[in-house]
């Protein structure tokens, strides 16, 4: 019996709109979580990809730039080119060329051929996304903010589960044991084949026009949230990225560095959907606020502390962290809501690309005064977010500028 793909028609007349809806979004929400898993495997791979190629730090952090690079810069040719042709195709099929090329890292000869799986494997992570929110939106239409807050969960949930699958993997077979998770890359494409939506209709799409007409007024109040985005991400991606590799200069073994890594995008995963919704009630200038203030603090005492305490602060310095990653994205629109799709690629695709290649300025800074004292400068920037939200931020919500 041949599957046929779920037919995109999301209207409230349509039969059977709601299970469309929510078929639909547990489809994309696992393409988003498959591909984040693997665009995830670096981080806890570092401490032996840097022993068994003798990397410097600054050469470390230049493989997470070169990720960032394909990963974020990409999107916005990704989303014009897929906005013109078939978006399904971009989501069937990146996440399967994200697993293929990551899987390769642990056999990866040299630091160029890292470079090139990083770069193949970062633009197949970027084929999902814009066409995956495209489509989001378009399904969840009324309810698109909460749809989008689910598929979102679904990425952050992947960066969580990648380390903790490579490190297993790893653990088990060896750092040529990475390969070995290509195979679940294949059997998830065979099931996205099956049950992935179509695309919808090309009528139904963003005009490529709106650019003019309805962001460029606007892009002062952009441009500050979007100078929020780049630093939460070059905060969030330095712990990130070097986190395992912290933990091991101290001592510990690579599967709790893995397991510290996880518990931290974990925590990240939560605080995005507590943020989300928690903005719906008192605001986004509120909740960006309070994540700005708390995770520099918090993730400070984490790095002062020992023990299972520490662990705890990871969390709660993950979930602060992250907490604002729906939240900006929903300010954005809000300030452009008839150019939804062009201010999410701003944010998601630059704002958390320029802000990632901030982490190879990390890795020098570690070389430099070491890992650790990197890792507390780092920590300034979210309070200087603080001064940007605090002066530059208008809640569209509270002053009913929001359609």
């Amino acid at each position: 019996m041949r599957m046929r793909p779920v037919r995109f028609d999301p209207s409230p007349s349509a039969p059977d709109s709601g299970r469309f809806q929510w078929v639909s979004l547990a489809v994309l929400a696992l393409a988003h979580m498959i591909t984040d898993v693997y665009i995830n495997f670096l981080p806890p791979l570092m401490p032996l990809l840097i022993q068994k190629m003798n990397l410097s730090l600054t050469l470390a952090g230049s493989l997470v730039t070169i990720r960032a690079i394909a990963s974020f810069f990409t999107q916005p040719a990704v989303g014009y080119i897929s906005d013109r042709t078939e978006m399904r195709i971009f989501v069937l099929f990146g996440p399967l060329v994200t697993g293929i090329f990551m899987g390769l890292l642990g056999v990866a000869p040299s630091y160029w051929f890292l470079a090139l799986c990083l770069i193949l494997g970062g633009i197949g992570h970027s084929a999902v996304h814009p066409p995956g929110a495209a489509m989001i939106g378009e399904i969840g239409r009324r309810r698109a903010g909460f749809f989008m807050s689910i598929w979102m969960i679904g990425g952050t949930l992947g960066m969580a589960l990648g380390p903790l699958l490579v490190t297993i993997m790893v653990s088990m077979f060896g750092l040529n044991g990475t390969v070995y998770t290509i195979v679940f890359a294949l059997i998830i494409t065979v099931f996205l084949i099956m049950f992935a939506p179509t695309s919808p209709s090309k009528k139904d799409r963003t005009d490529a026009y709106s650019l003019r007409a309805h962001l460029f007024p606007k892009i002062g109040a952009l441009a500050v949230l979007w100078l929020l985005a780049v630093i939460r991400t070059a905060a969030g991606t330095s712990f990130l990225s070097f986190l395992s590799v912290l933990l091991v200069q101290k001592g510990f073994p690579l599967f709790t560095s893995g397991l510290a890594v996880s518990l931290f995008t974990g925590g990240g995963a939560l605080g995005s959907f507590v943020g989300g919704m928690l903005s719906d009630y008192v605001g986004r200038k509120k909740v960006m606020l309070a994540s700005f203030s708390l995770s520099p603090v918090i993730l400070f005492l984490f790095l002062k502390s020992h023990g299972i305490p520490s662990l705890g602060l990871l969390i709660i310095g993950g979930l602060c962290m992250w907490a604002t990653t729906p939240v900006l994205i929903v300010a954005a629109q809000e300030i452009a809501p008839k150019s939804r799709t062009l201010v999410s690629s701003m944010m998601m695709g630059l704002g958390w690309g320029v802000g990632s290649l901030l982490v190879t300025v990390t890795g020098l800074l570690g070389d430099i005064i070491g890992l650790e004292r990197a890792l507390q400068w780092i920590l300034v920037l979210p309070l200087i977010g603080v001064i940007l939200i605090a002066l530059g931020v208008k809640d569209q919500r509270e002053s009913g500028d929001s359609p």
